[in-house]
Formats: C-alpha cells, sequence, structure tokens
C-alpha cells in the first residue's frame, strides 16, 4: 500500500491551552509521512514555546509576523505545503487515533482526491451553551461511498445536503493536485473569501469529478469558549472575544453584493458563489437570491428572537440594495419567529436523538478534545437513543445546576 504524504494544517492565534490537546491528537497519529503545520497568526502569548515543547519532528512551527485575517493566515500556512493530502484542523479540534491511516487506506483503495468525513461534536467544558459544556455529539449517519462532485454540489445549492458533506479543506482531506487546479484559475491564491472553510467546500467540487465520504469517527469538531463559529452562530448571540476578532480583524472584505458577514451559512455561500464566480467558477451556477433568503429564515426562525430579528435587519437593508424590498418583507411575514419557551428548547433537544448519539463526558472522565479523541476511538458506544435519553437527562440536571448557581452570583 501507498503511503502518501499527509499535511495537517493547525491555525492559531493565541488559544494554547486548547491548541496544547489539539497537536496532541495530531502528534496521536501512527503514521510516518507525516507533517503538522502550526501557523501561528503573530500570537502575543506562550503559543511557540506550546508547540516547541513536543520536541517532534513531524511538527513545523510558522508564523505570519503581523496579525492577518483568518483567510490569510490559511493561504500562509498552506503556501508551505507542496505535496500530497492537506486537511485544516482547528487549534480546539481533534483527529482520532490512526485517522490518518485510515484516510490513507480510502485514498488506495478508491483512487480519490479527496475524502469528507462526518464529525463528531465535542463541547469543551468551557463551551459557551451550559447543555454542551463537556457533551459528545456523534452523528448516526451511515454512509461510506463514492460521491459523484457535480452531484453532490447541485444537492448542497438547493438545501437537500449541507456543504460540509462536499470535499473541503476544513477536517476534510484534499490532494495539492486539485488545490493547485484553484489556484491556476485564481491568480495562485486559494481562498478568495473571509470565509475559507465553506469557500473552499463550492470550489473543490469544481476542479474534481468524484470523492469519497466517510462516517469514519475520524474528526471531532471542538466547541471551545474560544471558538468564534460557535459563538457567532448561538441562538442566544453571545459573543466571545474570538467572535468579536473575527469581526474586526484585517480579513478579506466581504462580497460586496452582500454587504457584510452575517451568520447566516446560506448568504455566506451566496458571498463565497459571488467570489469565486470572479475567477470562473460557478459559471453556470445561478442562483436565486430569494430562494436563500427564504431558506435563511425558515431556520433562523427556530433560533430565537435575538438572532432572528438580527437575521431581519440585515435581510431588510440586503432588500434595499436589491430593491427586492417587497418581496423581503413577504418572506419575512411568511416566516414569523417562533417562541421559544422550555417546553420547546426541551423537545429540539430530544429530537437531535434521532440524528446523534448524545454523550456526557463526565461519565467517562473526559476533560478535553484529546481525551474525547481516544475515548471514541475504543469506545464500543450504543447507537440506542435510550443510552442518549439518559446521559441528556444528566446534562440537563447539570445545566440546569450551572444556571441556578448563576442567578445567585
Amino acid at each position: 500500500m501507498i503511503e502518501h504524504k499527509f499535511t495537517i494544517i493547525i491555525p492559531t492565534r493565541e488559544r494554547p491551552d486548547t491548541l496544547y490537546w489539539t497537536l496532541k491528537t495530531a502528534l496521536q497519529q501512527n503514521y510516518s509521512n507525516l507533517e503538522i503545520i502550526v501557523s501561528d497568526n503573530c500570537s502575543f502569548d506562550n503559543t511557540h514555546e506550546i508547540v516547541q515543547s513536543f520536541k517532534d519532528p513531524r511538527v513545523k512551527y510558522i508564523n505570519t509576523n503581523k496579525r492577518t485575517g483568518m483567510s490569510q493566515n490559511w493561504e500562509f500556512a498552506l503556501s508551505h505545503v507542496e505535496e500530497g493530502f492537506v486537511t485544516f484542523l482547528g487549534d480546539d479540534d481533534a483527529f482520532t487515533p490512526d485517522a490518518i491511516g485510515r484516510v490513507n487506506e480510502i485514498v488506495n483503495t478508491y483512487k480519490v482526491e479527496a475524502v469528507c468525513v462526518y464529525n463528531v461534536f465535542y463541547g469543551w467544558p468551557n463551551n459557551i451553551s451550559d447543555f454542551y459544556k463537556n457533551v459528545l455529539s456523534i452523528p448516526k449517519t451511515k454512509a461510506n461511498q463514492v460521491i459523484s462532485s457535480k452531484e453532490a454540489l447541485r444537492d448542497v445549492l438547493s438545501f437537500k445536503k449541507n456543504y460540509t458533506e462536499l470535499p473541503f479543506l476544513y477536517k476534510g482531506f484534499v490532494h495539492i493536485n486539485a488545490i493547485n487546479k484553484v489556484k491556476e484559475r485564481s491568480q495562485g491564491r486559494f481562498f478568495h473569501s473571509m470565509i475559507p472553510d465553506v469557500y473552499s467546500s463550492l470550489v473543490i467540487p469544481e476542479v474534481i469529478d468524484y470523492y469519497y465520504i466517510t462516517d469514519d469517527k475520524i474528526a471531532i469538531n471542538g466547541g471551545s469558549g474560544h471558538s468564534g463559529g460557535t459563538a457567532q452562530f448561538s441562538p442566544e448571540k453571545k459573543k466571545s472575544d474570538a467572535a468579536e476578532k473575527f469581526i474586526k480583524e484585517d480579513n478579506l472584505p466581504f462580497h460586496e453584493e452582500y454587504i457584510r458577514f452575517i451568520p447566516s451559512i446560506e448568504i455566506i455561500m451566496l458571498e463565497c458563489i459571488a467570489q469565486a464566480q470572479k475567477w470562473g467558477f460557478h459559471q453556470n451556477t445561478k442562483l436565486d437570491i430569494l430562494t436563500y433568503i427564504e431558506q435563511t429564515l425558515k431556520i433562523d426562525v427556530q433560533t430565537g428572537i435575538v438572532k432572528y430579528n438580527m437575521t431581519v435587519d440585515y435581510l431588510r437593508e440586503l432588500g434595499r440594495k436589491h430593491h427586492l424590498s417587497t418581496e423581503i418583507e413577504a418572506l419575512i411575514t411568511k416566516h414569523p419567529v417562533k417562541t421559544k419557551n422550555k417546553f420547546t428548547v426541551l423537545l429540539s433537544i430530544l429530537k437531535s436523538v434521532k440524528e446523534n448519539v448524545i454523550i456526557d463526558g463526565n461519565i467517562y472522565d473526559i476533560s478535553n478534545v484529546y481525551d474525547a479523541a481516544l475515548w471514541l476511538k475504543k469506545a464500543s458506544y450504543s447507537r440506542n437513543s435510550i443510552i442518549s435519553y439518559y446521559h441528556i437527562l444528566r446534562i440537563l440536571l447539570r445545566a440546569l445546576f450551572i444556571k441556578k448557581i448563576k442567578q445567585n452570583a
């Protein structure tokens, strides 16, 4: 079997507490042809010392030497890769032991240039949601197959699939040949949106015919208190320092047709496609902006009044720009916000059991993403919903206890 070269890129900025455990999971790989690049976005703390402490020849530390936006840091890191398969791993995420070996098996067996992975979610103990503190959510999805890129992209653009089911760079694996094809069409740069993971998912399918998607427990999407994405998409719109930094940093500009960044996957997809079209991608993709706006409202009516109102304000602004105010007002009237109460919140949590196995990490002495990765590798958990209901009961009681303490503080 060919042992392909793999490069794990970990972009980071002043998160040494989670980076330590993430890097530990990357080094847990029993795979020799592996390089781990830690791309430090000009941290002013002990990030460099944390990386050096591992003293592992597979680790390469690079520094932007000036503060950049997320996409610029990703581009900078990607410029240091010359061969093999590439993946980006967030600095609070994880790979399970032997993940790279498993992906290498897939590549050798199916001769594909990209592998997509269904992620497990792990809420760090400092997650902004009291419910998801130290909780694992393991998707029950069953999918191990070769997929047509064109068909998958069509399904994503029509909301039948999530963009995370496309071949992309964030905890997915893509060969450098495919990456270079994108670069060749866009003046030597890969990323042209301030949302690099979504952008990668929408351009890579344009340069490869097929990819493999697996439900093997290979990657963990970590949600820590540092996570900008977690904070941005929080129903209560709780802000973390990371979320604020993302908005204010010197990032690539949001596409002028869509005004400014908003935490809506549908609007972000429109923005990424508009950016890609500047470079010859998606030339046959015709998008109805009102269809995407309605999909945004359908999702945000369920997320609470604060985020819904923020979305409505943005959509009205977008309507004025595109002379669609009447049509957008009609959609807003059609999709009014749904009042959330304790019962509806509980119901939504219980419904999630249909799609995920919910695990209380405290039962298994899990306290970080590295512990979660090790547990996931050796665990023989059941897909039986009864197990999840028991864990959810424990988690809810703990969340209520935490809330009570906060109220009395």
